[in-house]
């Protein structure tokens, strides 16, 4: 088991960073459930049915783990507060199991163009007009 204070510090960096939006109804309920189901094994990302359906699941089993790490990081704050060690265990290996997953599961993020040094002149590109 690697320090709890190491692991503590890397889950409250993922809480505070990549805090989980706020979901309502329908897209609350799927993202729950799509969770549930990764968890018990009963869902895999090789058996989406498509491309996006992969993508959304990915989406959901994220959004899961971080809720789940926030919970878990303040059950293992509030066990080292206590100094109780059995529920600090438990409270830590339920943490490096949602990183775990956060890690396994990566945030996509499309990427970005790369910007004009002259950002005046990127306006003007390809426009024979030349900036003075």
């Amino acid at each position: 088991m690697t320090n709890v204070f190491t692991l503590l510090g890397e889950a409250r960096a993922h809480v505070n960073i990549f805090k989980p939006v706020r979901l309502h109804g329908r897209t609350e309920r799927h993202y729950k459930n799509v969770y549930d189901a990764f968890v018990r094994g009963a869902l895999s990302l090789e058996t989406a049915p498509s491309r996006a359906a992969a993508v959304a699941w990915r989406s959901a089993i994220r959004h899961g783990a971080l809720r789940q790490l926030a919970a878990a990081t303040e059950a293992l704050e509030a066990a080292l507060e206590v100094g109780d060690r059995a529920g600090g265990d438990a409270a830590a290996f339920e943490v490096e199991r949602c990183l775990e997953l956060l890690h396994r599961f990566p945030a996509i993020r499309p990427g970005r163009r790369p910007r004009p040094s002259d950002s005046r002149a990127s306006h003007w590109v390809g426009q024979g007009i030349t900036c003075a």
